[in-house]
C-alpha cells in the first residue's frame, strides 16, 4: 500500500490505501461510511486471501485513516480484531511532518466524542516497534546527515541554517519543466492558468457533466446542477467544472481513476489529441 500523496503505479498490489479499502478522498472527520453489498463483495473476493498488508511511509497516514483501514478490513473480512485479524508491516519515519488534515498516526483520531477524551491511539498499541538505525540513503554525507537529525528535532544550529538556504534558489533559476509545490491550492490553480495561458497554441475548455440520479423535479435538479459549478475541488472529490487544456502540454492526475490502467493520482502524461463533441461549433464548449 501507498499513501495518497505518493504516485500508486500499475502493479495491482501497490496501490493508495484509500483506493484499496474503496475510502473516499475528501472525508476528513467521522466514522467510515458502509460500503455497498456489491462493492463489499467485490473487495471481499479480491481480498480473500490476504494475511499482509505492507505500508509505505507510515508517517503520511494520520490516526483517522489509520482508523478507517481497521474498520474496512473488519468489514470485509467480518471479523472483530483490530484489521480485521490481517498483519500489517508499517514501514516510514516519524519524524517527518505528519499527515495533512489529519493528527499522527500515534495520536488519538478525532472519530466521536468518545475518542477525543484519548490522548494516545488503541490502534497504534498493537504494533510493535522496531528501529532501524543504519543510514543508507546518506551514508556518505555525515554533514547532511547531522542537519537532518537536528531538524527533526527541532534543535538546529547555525551551521544547519546555513547548509539548508545555500540549496535556495531563485525562480529564474528554476527549469520551465520542474514540478513545484505550493502551500495553497489557490496557488496551484493560478500557476497551472498562467502555464496555460503563456503555452502557444489554442485553448480548450472541457466542462463536467453532472447528472442527477432518482427522482427529482426539474426545477431541484436544475438547482442542485447550477449549485456545483461553484464547488471548491474539495467539495467535488477533486473533479473540476471547467478545465482549461492545450495539447503538448503535461498533466498531472490528481484522482484514482483506473489503478489497473494506470490512470492514478501523481500519473503524469502529455496531452497530444482531443476529442470533440460532434455538435461542437466553438473551441470552448464540451470536449
Amino acid at each position: 500500500m501507498r499513501t495518497l500523496r505518493k504516485s500508486c503505479f500499475s502493479n495491482r498490489w501497490r496501490v493508495t490505501c484509500h483506493t484499496a479499502f474503496a475510502l473516499p478522498v475528501n472525508q476528513c472527520a467521522g466514522q467510515t461510511a458502509e460500503l455497498s453489498s456489491d462493492l463489499a463483495n467485490h473487495i471481499r473476493t479480491s481480498l480473500f486471501n490476504l494475511k499482509l498488508i505492507i505500508i509505505d511511509e507510515i508517517s503520511m497516514v494520520g490516526s483517522r485513516m489509520l482508523h478507517y483501514i481497521d474498520t474496512r478490513l473488519r468489514q470485509i473480512k467480518g471479523v472483530k480484531e483490530p484489521f480485521g485479524g490481517v498483519s500489517i508491516l508499517a514501514v516510514g519515519d516519524l519524524n517527518h511532518l505528519p499527515p495533512v488534515m489529519d493528527k499522527p498516526i500515534y495520536k488519538a483520531p478525532k472519530i466521536n466524542q468518545l475518542s477525543e477524551l484519548l490522548d494516545t491511539n488503541p490502534l497504534w498499541d498493537e504494533f510493535y516497534y522496531y528501529e532501524l538505525n543504519q543510514i543508507m540513503c546518506q551514508k556518505d554525507e555525515t554533514e547532511f546527515i547531522t542537519c537532518l537529525n537536528n531538524l527533526a528535532a527541532g534543535d538546529m544550529t547555525n551551521s544547519d541554517i546555513k547548509l539548508i538556504k545555500s540549496r535556495k534558489i531563485n525562480e529564474i533559476d528554476v527549469p520551465e519543466n520542474a514540478i513545484r509545490l505550493f502551500d495553497k491550492n489557490v496557488d496551484v490553480n493560478d500557476y497551472n492558468q498562467q502555464r496555460i495561458e503563456n503555452y502557444p497554441g489554442n485553448d480548450y475548455n472541457s466542462i463536467a457533466k453532472d447528472k442527477i440520479v432518482g427522482k427529482a423535479s426539474d426545477y431541484v435538479k436544475n438547482k442542485v446542477l447550477n449549485g456545483l459549478i461553484n464547488k471548491k475541488l474539495s467539495e467535488t472529490g477533486g473533479y473540476p467544472y471547467k478545465l482549461s487544456i492545450k495539447k503538448g502540454i503535461k498533466y498531472m492526475i490528481t484522482n484514482n481513476i483506473d489503478v489497473e490502467d494506470g490512470l492514478v493520482n501523481g500519473s503524469t502524461g502529455c496531452l497530444k489529441h482531443i476529442l470533440f463533441e460532434p455538435n461542437s461549433v466553438t473551441e470552448t464548449e464540451k470536449l
